[in-house]
């Protein structure tokens, strides 16, 4: 039997033991070190994949709106840009959707070689040479919008440069876009993903949120039937936030999101087609109602303007609790895609057409007959100009808009004049009953303008003119419809306040500056 003590070197004797010894503990384990180390790079790839995405996020979605002094215009007006009106910000979302993406792709691999160690070694010089050519495209593109941003915030005096805003901050709101629907009016899809997205737009500093609200979800049964408990939980969900919010009321369809005009409404049309937008090939565009039949008894016995009164005092009603407090502003639907224009594309992109008029709806074309007989000409009003380019054509390549092309003769001035009136009067309509419906609210209302620069540099000024924005001598419907929003105490929103004419097509011969110039001088 082996003996359990230990002689003393010095004596010879045997010593025992002592039986509470333990052996001293090993050392630490390289293999579990490296294991948290591995961890560790997970976690923080799956933070940069976070932060990154929810950056990307807020820039698509996200618009800004400063106050800017418009003509004919008693208050100073809100005016939207979002990140692709500027280079500068649409770089710096690229760069964020190249992080991004490589930061989820990293993940996936930092979290295999848990799994598969024996690859560690090489791969982890692959990731941080990744990594660091990652961080320099972020800084670099950081960088750059913040040197636009920090220019539109402060300016630059020895250049001339004047900053965007007189106020001390930036106005930032957020949109929920088209791209964010109702399936049915009653109720939110991902109700806790949309208010984990809330939640953080309000730590990133987001002042409000902008949310579409659909004529054709509301109203979409039976006229009269609203529906506003879907929209309703939305309101609430931002007002726990402490979040503001900023209404738009869409009177039109949207081909984006896939919602068309009220179900009853689309009834109505198959019977009478005449209250669709119709351009001279008959084709018709059908996510917004003609601008003729605003007074015309054609949905079920109700004209369009009873119906929009009604669809605003139910909203009135319904949201009178969030009215002045969450809810600030209200822009109302003018049009297509709730702008104050004819649908001059229809569904089409723009192209290097200048669009067609769409006044060969029954409505349109008889309104055009009895101001034709008016004016002492019955034979104007027998249709639309017949030389005018179709949609995919230039507008030279017909007479109308040429160089002494019909646009200039009698006959043009009296047919744009007509044309571009409709398209006043329906925003006096509406905006008079929004303002009526409102009143005594301190709400502010708006609403949309679009920015017609292609083919601006003509003469004929071809795509406002079938945009319905007549712009000849005395006729400067800019100047009238600034007018009609200041009457009605409404503050125009213009897009693209930012945009270059160095960035535009030649081709085009567009010139957002000179158009922009011209509604400020007008």
């Amino acid at each position: 039997m082996a003996s359990t003590e230990n002689p003393d070197p010095e004596t010879g004797k045997s010593e025992p033991i002592p039986a509470s010894a333990t052996p001293p503990p090993p050392p630490p384990s390289s293999a579990a070190s490296f294991l948290d180390c591995r961890k560790i790079d997970v976690i923080t790839r799956v933070l940069l994949f976070s932060a990154t995405l929810t950056a990307l996020i807020v820039m698509v979605t996200s618009d800004q709106t400063e106050m800017a002094q418009l003509p004919g215009v008693r208050s100073p007006a809100p005016v939207s840009a979002e990140f692709n009106d500027s280079p500068a910000f649409i770089f710096f979302v690229v760069s964020l959707v190249v992080v991004s993406f490589y930061a989820l792709i990293s993940t996936l691999v930092s979290i295999s070689l848990l799994l598969k160690p024996e690859f560690t070694a090489r791969v982890s010089v692959y990731l941080a040479s990744l990594d660091m050519v990652m961080l320099g495209i972020l800084a670099s593109a950081t960088g750059t919008a913040g040197g636009v941003a920090y220019i539109a915030l402060k300016g630059n005096e020895e250049v001339g440069w004047n900053k965007i805003s007189r106020e001390r901050k930036i106005i930032r709101w957020a949109s929920f876009g088209y791209s964010f629907r109702l399936q049915h009016a009653n109720t939110v899809n991902h109700t806790k993903a949309v208010a984990a997205g809330l939640r953080a737009l309000k730590l990133l500093g987001v002042e409000g949120v902008e949310l579409p609200i659909f004529w054709g979800v509301a109203e979409t049964e039976s006229p009269g039937n609203y529906q506003w408990s879907g929209y309703l939980a939305i309101a609430e969900m931002v007002k726990k936030m402490g979040l503001k919010l900023h209404v738009s009321l869409c009177f039109h369809g949207s081909k984006q999101s896939g919602i068309p005009l009220p179900d009853w409404v689309t009834r109505v049309g198959e019977t009478e087609p005449g209250i669709y937008f119709t351009d001279r090939s008959e084709g018709q565009y059908k996510d917004c109602l003609s601008f003729a039949v605003d007074d015309v008894h054609v949905l079920d016995g109700k004209t369009p303007m009873d119906v929009y009164r009604g669809f605003l005092e139910s909203f009135n009603s319904a949201f009178s609790d969030f009215l002045g407090n969450t809810i600030r502003g209200i822009t109302i639907g003018l049009g297509p895609d709730g702008e104050l224009r004819y649908p001059s594309h229809q569904t089409r992109k723009l192209s290097d057409g200048a669009g067609e008029f769409q006044c060969y709806d029954k409505y349109m074309l008889a309104a055009l007959k009895h101001d034709a007989e008016v004016n002492g000409n019955p034979l104007w009003g027998l249709s639309g100009p017949h030389d005018a380019p179709s949609y995919d054509q230039q507008p030279k390549s017909a007479p109308f808009f040429s160089d002494g092309g019909s646009w200039e003769s009698e006959y043009g001035d009296f047919f744009l004049a007509w044309y571009s009136s409709l398209l006043v009067s329906h925003a006096d309509r509406v905006l008079s009953l929004a303002s009526s419906v409102f009143s005594g609210t301190r709400l502010l209302l708006c609403g949309k303008l679009p920015l017609l620069h292609q083919w601006h540099k003509l003469r004929s000024r071809p795509s406002e003119s079938t945009a319905g924005f007549y712009c000849n001598g005395d006729n400067d419907r800019y100047e009238i419809v600034a007018e009609t929003f200041a009457k009605n105490s409404c503050r125009m929103i213009l897009p693209g306040m930012d945009l270059s004419d160095e960035y535009q097509s030649p081709k085009s011969l567009s010139s957002p500056e000179s158009l922009l110039a011209h509604i400020k001088t007008c």
